[in-house]
């Protein structure tokens, strides 16, 4: 009840479903925000897709794109405990572009490991490496490829 959340999506489409799913929760903690995540900002209006489609590709589409870095360094977010990611192969930008952030915070996080053939071992090779006060927890939640999640926990 006293949390932030903040749910980022770069589609109109998709905007659109966020809101209407933040406005059912019982607390008006959701911040919708209109652009994707990744290491470095792009200044341009959610792409429109003319439709609802998850796991989406922008082809040659220009995407509004933050990161985490300038989104704390403009006080647009003032504290991070939790990070998921699962941004459909960006989650190394994403992280690149966390790197101050994830140092100042220490947040939980949960990362997809399941977009590119090479996620499940660049991207814990990266965390170990880029923020060593990190432990693993590798969970996988269907009988398929995806759904293969590593969480992140920071040592006391």
């Amino acid at each position: 009840e006293q949390g932030k959340v903040f749910a980022f999506d770069p589609v109109h489409e998709h905007l659109e479903v966020l809101a209407f799913n933040a406005a059912q929760f019982p607390w008006a903690n959701v911040q919708v925000m209109p652009y994707g995540l990744s290491d470095n900002d792009v200044c341009c209006a959610p792409m429109r897709l003319n439709s609802y489609s998850p796991g989406f590709s922008s082809a040659n589409q220009r995407v509004p794109l933050r990161s985490i870095d300038s989104l704390v360094a403009s006080g647009d977010i003032d504290q991070l405990d939790f990070l998921k990611l699962d941004v459909e192969g960006f989650e190394l930008n994403v992280l690149k572009g966390a790197a101050n952030a994830i140092d100042r915070f220490h947040p939980k996080m949960a990362v997809s490991l399941y977009h590119k053939p090479n996620d499940l071992f660049e991207l814990p090779q990266f965390i170990k490496q880029r923020f060593p006060f990190y432990d693993f927890r590798l969970e996988h939640y269907t009988i398929h490829a995806e759904e293969t999640v590593l969480y992140c926990l920071p040592r006391a």
